[in-house]
This record gives C-alpha cells, sequence and structure tokens, in this order.
C-alpha cells in the first residue's frame, strides 16, 4: 500500500476515493469548489480563466494558512481521464506545478456501472 494510499484509508475509512461516495459517506467533511460562477465547468474566456487562478490561489492560500498555523500537510490530487484503461500521461502545465509529484493510482472508471465517457 502507497503512503498516499494509507493517509486516505486512515482518513475515510471503508470509502474508495470516489467523490460521490466520499460525499455521502462524509458529509460533515466534505466540500466542493466550484471554479466558475454558476457552477460552469470550463472557461471560454479570457476572463474566465483569470477567475479559475484567482479562485485557485484564494482557496490554496487558505489551505496553506491552515497548514502554516499546524493544520497538517497539505496533499494535492490531480486526475487526468481517459477512455482506456492505461494512465494518461499528465498535462505538462499540471506536471510543472507539481514537479515532486509521485503516481498514486488508476482506477478504470469503464467499469463502473452507469459510466459514460
Amino acid at each position: 500500500m502507497t503512503a498516499p494510499d494509507a493517509a486516505r484509508r486512515r482518513a475515510w475509512p471503508g470509502c474508495p476515493p470516489d467523490a460521490g461516495l466520499m460525499q455521502h459517506g462524509f458529509a460533515s467533511r466534505w466540500a466542493r469548489f466550484h471554479t466558475l460562477p454558476d457552477a460552469k465547468r470550463y472557461a471560454t474566456t479570457d476572463a474566465e480563466h483569470a477567475e479559475i487562478l484567482h479562485r485557485h490561489r484564494t482557496l490554496l492560500t487558505e489551505l496553506v494558512g491552515e497548514t502554516g498555523r499546524g493544520g497538517g500537510p497539505l496533499t494535492v490530487v490531480t486526475c487526468p481521464w481517459s477512455a482506456t484503461a492505461r494512465p494518461t500521461p499528465r498535462d505538462t502545465t499540471v506536471a510543472a506545478t507539481t514537479p515532486g509529484a509521485v503516481y498514486w493510482r488508476s482506477d478504470d472508471l469503464a467499469t463502473e456501472h452507469g459510466f459514460r465517457f
């Protein structure tokens, strides 16, 4: 078992790393942060890209501020998606922001009931 998986199992016992299951199983600790107003998922303008960057920086500043006061480590998980069972190479822009990142796991979501890509 990898260190990230052991930490996840301690934090969310009996729950696989599935956002829907975690949201319902640990509702008191669940949070979702929208990157654009009205829960829009993808930026289509320069202004929306700037808003995403602003919101990410604000959130990370708050989280790092908490860890700086003894709140514990901050773990960042990035998730590329594909329609194959093989892991997708990391986006170069994402990789540049987390140069010390380690590969954790790959989940074949195509095996999940109701999955559509």
